[in-house]
């Protein structure tokens, strides 16, 4: 994660970040107002725990008003696309999701664990980098990857062609000590290339 933490970094100082700035008042105003500190680049944060308690039937605290209530939905988003605004930053966050796709699909196909289906779940903040990366909307998306073989018994996953860009490379793979091991990553590169 170091590399990605530094790429992250340098991102910071792009123009697109910078524009967070103007929001630095708002964001002192939420922190003065919740008792947290929100740094400007992470009030998703405070969005996210306002969003799961709407989702539950209850309504916004006093303190925040419907205009602020979207200003944070806005500033939310942008946090959300900086996570995959580079393409090495995408392979990072949302590769080893898809290559983990990948592998069931070649052990399915191989008949090595006799499953049907996969069934995966997961944080708003690991689906959302996964739609990102894919430009799918994020919240209430269902995600299906579909294998299919074809008449010349080939395997085919229907959404294969968009994700050659996001797999992880070399690199992206050295940023994570429990990565998969080689022979996997050939195998499951080997698929989406057919």
């Amino acid at each position: 994660m170091a590399r990605y933490h530094t790429i992250h970094r340098q991102l910071e100082e792009s123009p697109e970040v910078k524009m967070f700035e103007k929001y630095n008042d708002f964001a002192k105003e939420m922190s003065d107002k919740t008792g947290e500190l929100y740094p400007t680049t992470k009030l998703y944060r405070l969005f996210k725990n306002l969003r799961a308690a709407l989702s539950m039937g209850l309504s916004l605290p006093d303190w925040c008003s419907k205009e602020e209530h979207e200003k944070l939905e806005d500033l939310a988003h942008l946090s959300s696309l900086i996570r995959t605004h580079t393409p090495q930053m995408t392979r990072i966050v949302a590769g080893p999701m898809v290559q983990q796709f990948l592998e069931n699909i070649e052990k399915s196909d191989k008949g090595l664990d006799g499953k049907e289906i996969y069934l995966y779940s997961g944080h708003d903040v690991n689906i959302a980098q996964f739609c990102n990366a894919h430009k799918i909307p994020d919240y209430g998306t269902a995600l299906i990857i579909e294998k299919l073989r074809g008449p010349d018994s080939q395997v085919y996953a229907r959404y294969k062609s968009l994700v050659a860009s996001i797999l992880p490379d070399e690199e992206s793979r050295s940023c994570f000590p429990t990565y998969q091991t080689q022979s996997l990553v050939d195998t499951c590169l080997s698929i989406s290339n057919k």
